[in-house]
């Protein structure tokens, strides 16, 4: 997909050439979420270590975050705070299954995973040498230099899939496939979708975490859950929970900025075993 790309100071449009969609992107720039400072590429800020503890547990784990990266891999997400906290209080979702996460950033959900008994691992992001590299030191720092249930992967949602997670009878497939505040990248909903098919098996279960971070855009945000639904998913409404907001400045309705929704979708494979059943 060829895409073009037209930027003033309010508007900026993108389209495919393939669909000839448009979607527009008014006021993209006008939060704290997407300002990139005036010293980025002159003066980076370093890598830090945040842990997420759990209240009341000595069950914590530590994430080194990039000190700044175009794709985000430099907060530690509050809907990647709400999935963990979930699985810690249910973790027999977790405990014994395989787990994928796709477009990991610094990867919380799937470390937590790690720690709470899953039988395998794959953290994957797009190929970016700083995020890779940065998701393997997180590896080493929650499970030491030789742990073999934990792997990073880089992966591009829909591209390479033969390659990255094999064909026919070595073809790789998870029980859970951790989806953590990406709805924003609308443009790659589809090729999303289309990883999410290709790991799945018909007991899958996809978990979607977000927060509308900028609430004009909710429709945007929502359209995976559409194209899910084309695609034949099957997506249900899990819960929602209250956190301060990511960016206390930002504009747009604070408690949808404040609000993380958790969605759980099955792949199109749920159905077809449904109907054989």
């Amino acid at each position: 997909m060829s895409q073009q790309l037209t930027n003033d100071t309010s508007t900026i449009i993108i389209r495919s050439e393939e669909s000839h969609e448009e979607e527009d992107y008014s006021g993209l720039f006008e939060s704290d979420m997407f300002q990139v400072d005036e010293n980025y590429f002159r003066k980076p800020r370093p890598a830090r270590i945040e842990v997420f503890n759990i209240e009341n547990s000595d069950f914590q784990v530590k994430v080194r975050l990039l000190g700044d990266h175009i794709l985000w891999g430099n907060y530690l997400w509050n809907a990647s705070k709400c999935l963990s906290q979930h699985f810690y209080e249910n973790q027999h979702l977790i405990k014994d299954k395989t787990v994928v996460e796709l477009g990991a950033a610094g990867g919380l959900p799937s470390l937590t995973c790690g720690k709470l008994g899953a039988k395998k691992v794959v953290i994957t992001d797009i190929g970016h040498e700083d995020l890779i590299d940065n998701l393997k030191k997180n590896v080493e720092l929650n499970f030491g230099e030789n742990c073999q249930h934990v792997e990073v992967r880089p992966h591009a949602w829909g591209e390479r899939l033969e390659e990255t997670f094999g064909i026919g009878e070595n073809k790789e497939t998870f029980d859970v496939i951790i989806l953590s505040d990406l709805l924003f990248n609308h443009i790659c909903h589809h090729q999303l979708l289309d990883s999410c098919e290709y790991l799945s098996h018909p007991n899958t279960m996809i978990y979607v975490s977000y927060t509308h971070h900028r609430p004009w855009l909710i429709k945007e945000d929502l359209k995976l859950f559409v194209l899910a639904k084309e695609r034949h998913f099957l997506v249900e409404h899990y819960f929602d929970k209250k956190y301060p907001p990511m960016f206390e400045n930002d504009p747009g309705d604070v408690e949808e900025r404040s609000t993380v929704h958790v969605q759980i979708m099955k792949p199109p494979q749920a159905r077809q075993g449904n109907h054989e059943n």
